[in-house]
């Protein structure tokens, strides 16, 4: 898991913000080091495996999409623009500047796009 750990966790947050959060960088490290095998390989299995895709234009709920602009493995912004598209009503917006784990990079913008979305009229 040290290996595996090492190489996801490069890809969870920006070059710059690792490079001025190194604390961060290594907590998350530390986390998915943590992680069993078996608990890591049920997650890939399961994330693999999930196509909702034709289900999208089903959903009958308000629904936002929030994507990271440097994510590029999880939920790549152009993908998650389309899959908004696909969903009656849903609203999609994008974080600018952060990785993957945009709650530890942009914590702020991320609960102000929460916040606006909970507590529309």
């Amino acid at each position: 898991m040290d290996r595996i750990a090492d190489i996801t966790v490069d890809r969870w947050l920006s070059d710059d913000f690792r490079a001025a959060n190194s604390d961060i960088d290594a907590t998350l490290g530390n986390m998915m080091k943590r992680t069993t095998l078996a608990g890591y390989q049920a997650y890939v299995g399961a994330f693999i495996e999930m196509d909702l895709t034709d289900r999208l234009q089903d959903m009958q709920v308000p629904t936002l999409l929030i994507a990271a602009e440097k994510d590029h493995g999880g939920g790549p912004p152009d993908d998650m623009g389309a899959m908004a598209g696909q969903i009656p009503g849903a609203r999609f917006e994008l974080i600018k500047g952060a990785g993957h784990i945009v709650n530890y990079e942009a914590p702020d913008a991320l609960a102000a796009l929460q916040q606006n979305f909970l507590c529309r009229d």
